[in-house]
């Protein structure tokens, strides 16, 4: 697994436990409570919170939607990039693309208001506009995590072969 996907969604996580309890969404007694459990590298605080009910995944969805005047969507697809495209940049940002019915700018997903920063620079770095729209950090880092598996095991194959063929002899002579 990347260090830079796990330490962006550590810090995705951070931001919507904080955001949740700026919000009055989360008791500040409960948030303290799991931050000291959770203390480590990796630490998912937001997941946790939803995993014991103290946050409602989609309240939040709603409250940053209306506070940030982006809208959020929890049915969608993501989608697989070809070409150029920052794909990496993505990964280390919490941004993921989406594949939305009847648009055509790029659909960016993001769970935590921080993103909006790096979303600027995503415009800049694929050459195209983007639309951000808040989703469930549980399908975001679900998402992310699915693709740096992906990444990885094709790396991995790509490793065995590109050192099959560096060891592949013209030498008929057994």
């Amino acid at each position: 697994m990347a260090a830079d996907a796990i330490s962006a969604l550590s810090d995705i996580s951070r931001e919507l436990a904080l955001q949740a309890l700026d919000l009055g969404l989360l008791e500040a007694e409960k948030y303290a409570a799991v931050k000291n459990n959770n203390l480590g590298y990796g630490e998912d605080i937001f997941s946790q919170l939803v995993a014991e009910k103290a946050i409602d995944e989609q309240v939040l969805l709603e409250k940053l939607s209306r506070k940030y005047g982006r809208p959020y969507v929890v049915d969608f697809k993501p989608y697989e990039p070809h070409g150029k495209f920052p794909r990496k940049y993505c990964t280390q940002n919490g941004l993921l693309p989406l594949v939305l019915d009847g648009s055509d700018v790029v659909s960016i997903g993001i769970a935590a208001p921080g993103s909006l920063n790096a979303l600027k620079n995503f415009n800049l770095l694929a050459g195209a506009r983007a639309a951000a729209y808040f989703i469930p950090f549980t399908q975001l880092k679900r998402d992310i995590l699915e693709f740096e598996a992906f990444q990885e095991e094709a790396v991995a194959a790509g490793d065995v072969a590109v050192h099959a063929a560096s060891h592949t002899s013209t030498d008929t002579n057994f």
